[in-house]
């Protein structure tokens, strides 16, 4: 059995999960749900059906390519052999997921008990998917707590940068970080801080 799950990004947070057996083609049934509780409607619930069957119909696509993104395998050690890989190892990786999955905690990776599915039958897919790092080269100079900095390395009051508009750090012959996102959200977590404990002072 294959599950293809996907989400909204609609009001009342729509979440899909479509359910296909005999080979993966038939299916079996979809689950239509919102996190507020709230019941899909039925132009919904057609829509999230025609969403998964295209999911499927694409990995399907890609996993008769020459050189696949995605390899299909119907079992778990299957899959391993055609990844070159000790079955052995993603046989217990699987095993340990579907056991948090079942207990409802997933106690190695802290995965939300709502997207605990365990994947006990096949197909399986495997999809490949390169790690890199984003950064814009340039911006402007900033202390650890994001306040923007004169040519000389004296602080501007009152004045912050945050995200890609502070990557002037990159200057430096090297990455600082791994990924632009981590330094969007860790730069304006640490500027608001420092704003805010200023102002505090002020008053």
């Amino acid at each position: 059995m294959l599950e293809l799950c996907f989400s909204q990004s609609a009001r009342g947070g729509l979440r899909c999960a479509q359910h296909c057996g005999g080979g993966g083609r038939k299916i079996i049934g979809v689950i239509v749900g919102r996190d507020d509780g709230r019941p899909a409607t039925r132009k919904e619930i057609r829509q999230a059906q025609k969403q998964a069957q295209q999911k499927r119909e694409a990995l399907d696509r890609e996993a008769e390519y020459k050189i696949p993104p995605v390899v299909k395998a119907d079992t778990v050690e299957e899959l391993a052999l055609k990844l070159d890989m000790d079955p052995a190892v993603l046989i217990r990786t699987v095993t340990n997921y579907n056991r948090w999955c079942r207990q409802g905690q997933d106690e190695e990776f802290g995965k939300a008990a709502e997207h605990l599915i365990p994947r006990d039958v096949g197909p399986f897919y495997a999809v490949y998917a390169q790690r890199f790092s984003e950064a814009a080269m340039g911006g402007l100079m900033v202390n650890a707590e994001c306040q923007v900095l004169r040519n000389d390395g004296t602080v501007i009051p009152g004045l912050y940068g945050v995200g890609d508009a502070t990557s002037a750090m990159h200057r430096r012959e090297k990455l600082a970080v791994i990924s632009e996102l981590t330094w969007a959200v860790a730069s304006a977590y640490r500027s608001a801080v420092h704003a805010v404990n200023e102002m505090e002072v002020r008053t």
